[in-house]
């Protein structure tokens, strides 16, 4: 799903460009995923859908969540004042899987890896600041998974395996 489909199209983005505001994207996968669905089959839908719903309890009003494909979403936050309040957004998703999510009347505890570009410093469209999360959010897993990134601590032209540093729950910018 491209950017441009999530919350009203390229409003917010539009927004950020006149009034000269930051904008967060927010690139979540889900830490062995592959490995849950070998376990839990059908039951996936149930993780997937509690996920979701999950994520949205940790975004403001303003904010809009979407799932991508398989165990990927994208966050959108437009207006944030700081790369903190992306951050703050990340360790609040990060502490919320950490309580758990409902699997087939079980509870299971699952992790993600965050990638988190911003508008301007990671990209001037939609697609290119989906993009900027996406390889963030490599460095995060790459770096032991369960922890956030931000584009700035990509460097270009590297491998993503090798890029920049991941940040654990609870550190700061």
């Amino acid at each position: 799903m491209p950017l441009s489909a999530m919350a009203g199209g390229s409003r917010p983005l539009v927004h950020a460009q006149c009034h000269k505001h930051l904008l967060a994207v927010l690139f979540v996968d889900l830490d062995g995923f592959k490995q849950i669905n070998d376990t839990w089959g059908h039951h996936v839908s149930d993780l997937l859908r509690d996920v979701a719903q999950q994520l949205q309890a940790c975004l403001r009003q303003s904010d809009t969540a979407a799932r991508l494909a398989g165990d990927e979403f994208a966050l959108l936050l437009p207006d944030v004042r700081s790369p903190d309040d992306a951050a703050t957004v990340a360790q609040k998703v990060l502490a919320t899987f950490g309580k758990g999510v409902r699997v087939g009347g079980d509870a299971l505890t699952v992790s993600a890896s965050i990638g988190i570009s911003l508008y301007p410093r990671a990209g001037q469209d939609g697609d290119s600041l989906l993009r900027s999360a996406d390889a963030a959010m490599y460095v995060a897993k790459a770096q032991g998974k369960n922890r956030y990134a931000f584009a700035d601590d990509v460097v270009p032209g590297s491998d993503h395996q090798q890029w920049g540093r991941a940040r654990e729950p609870g550190a700061r910018r």
